[in-house]
């Protein structure tokens, strides 16, 4: 039977003389040498670290002569551990209020509670090397889940700023960290942040690797692999940033719509998304076949009151919305017609005069009367009004040239208007078409 740390290493991204100890202290373990698995385990942990450290970046605040002193000592046999710890507990608040301060080599901005933590285990490494104290599997079980939860923090800069520098230099072609396989972020994510700096985590995020800037399946893909994240906490703590960030909300649902289903029971959010910012959503996404999966599920689900769906229609009307989402799937035809858009679309337009006088309002239909005329069932009233409002309103601008093409493209429908109108004495406008 596998242990928790054992199912815990295969998932992360770890160099091979770590993990090989790591490896060799759960070996040890299953036969009840503590002693050794503790060793063994913590030693790992200070070659991680020690890694890190040689291919990180200068960080800021601390000097050149410093940082190239803390790099030599890295690469010398005999002094590398030593380094590691000292560069682990240097802690420039405690540091400033010597006498005589040393300069900085604080390289991890983590917090006090896990930088004491990481003495305690050096601490308890040096008692155990001597002797001095009794190591049994309370003591590895406790180390590991140290290096579990926290293994992430300890990038150069802080957890929070170099995990997300990681990521961004990971999606960014230009850089020589530049790879396909993300699998590692992903897996070290739930040790990178405390827990309260989930939201500044994830806005960083979104900051360095947007959506809405890269056409690149992977970071889409990457959004959606944190979002059904194993750790619950992370799907939690996205979840709620989401709620907290609509744009960062809209961005993710136009690349993986379903997400929005994880949302079910949060009426109140749900509701301020579709009565308030739908449309923004529908310019943002520009894609039509994510756009009517999540007003599907909307309609499905009661999320939009019977009284209130009018009101919905009619808000994506105004705002021209098919001027964005032109180009549907079948499939998005059938819900605007099982959700009655057609009808109140009709009687959008029937409420309108027809006069030439109010060629403002029929300008403004220049996306959604086309969309209208090729894909709704014709009636002879709706196409009555049609026909005269193209007598009435000056058709040699885009609105009439956008009529004009859609018939010409759509020989039924085109066909289903003059009969139309020769079934009611009308002459068609286009009869010459």
């Amino acid at each position: 039977m596998k242990l928790a740390f054992e199912n815990w290493l295969e998932t992360q991204y770890i160099e091979d003389e770590a993990k090989e100890f790591l490896e060799e202290a759960i070996l040890c373990f299953k036969v009840s040498a503590y002693r050794g698995a503790f060793m063994l385990s913590y030693l790992a942990f200070q070659i991680i670290v020690k890694h890190r450290l040689l291919r990180a970046e200068q960080p800021a605040g601390i000097s050149d002569s410093t940082w190239t002193e803390i790099q030599d000592n890295l690469k010398l046999i005999d002094k590398w551990d030593i380094e590691v710890n000292e560069v682990i507990a240097f802690d420039n608040d405690v540091e400033k209020k010597k006498v005589k301060p040393k300069p900085s080599k604080q390289a991890f901005l983590i917090y006090r509670d896990i930088r004491n933590e990481a003495i305690f285990w050096k601490n308890k490494r040096n008692a155990c090397i001597h002797a001095k104290d009794i190591i049994s599997y309370p003591q590895v079980e406790a180390l590991w889940m140290f290096i579990q939860n926290h293994l992430g923090k300890f990038i150069v800069d802080s957890g929070v700023e170099g995990f997300v520098e990681v990521a961004r230099r990971h999606f960014d072609p230009t850089c020589a960290e530049y790879s396909n396989d993300y699998t590692y972020l992903v897996d070290t994510l739930p040790s990178v942040a405390h827990f309260d700096q989930s939201n500044e985590l994830f806005k960083k995020l979104f900051q360095k690797i947007p959506l809405s800037h890269y056409e690149n399946n992977r970071v889409t893909q990457f959004w959606i692999d944190l979002s059904e994240h194993t750790d619950p906490n992370i799907q939690t703590k996205l979840l709620q940033f989401l709620e907290n960030n609509q744009r960062e909300f809209m961005n993710i649902i136009s690349v993986s719509p379903a997400i929005i289903r994880k949302f079910s029971g949060n009426d109140g959010f749900l509701r301020v998304f579709w009565k308030n910012n739908f449309t923004r959503f529908c310019r943002i996404s520009r894609n039509s076949s994510a756009v009517f999966e999540i007003v599907e599920w909307l309609f499905k689900n009661n999320k939009i009151p019977q009284d209130e769906i009018e009101s919905f229609w009619t808000n994506l009307i105004t705002e021209d919305i098919f001027l964005f989402i032109s180009k549907l799937s079948d499939e998005s035809l059938l819900i605007l017609k099982k959700y009655k858009f057609f009808e109140i679309y009709e009687g959008y337009i029937l409420a309108a005069s027809s006069d030439k006088w109010n060629y403002q309002f029929w300008y403004d239909q220049t996306s959604n009367l086309p969309f209208y005329i090729k894909n709704a069932e014709l009636n002879s009233v709706v196409v009555k009004h049609i026909n005269k409002v193209l007598n009435n309103v000056n058709t040699s601008g885009t609105f009439g040239s956008a009529i004009k093409g859609t018939l010409q493209e759509n020989e039924l429908q085109k066909n289903k208007f003059k009969e139309l109108c020769s079934e009611m004495g009308e002459t068609f406008y286009y009869d010459y078409l």
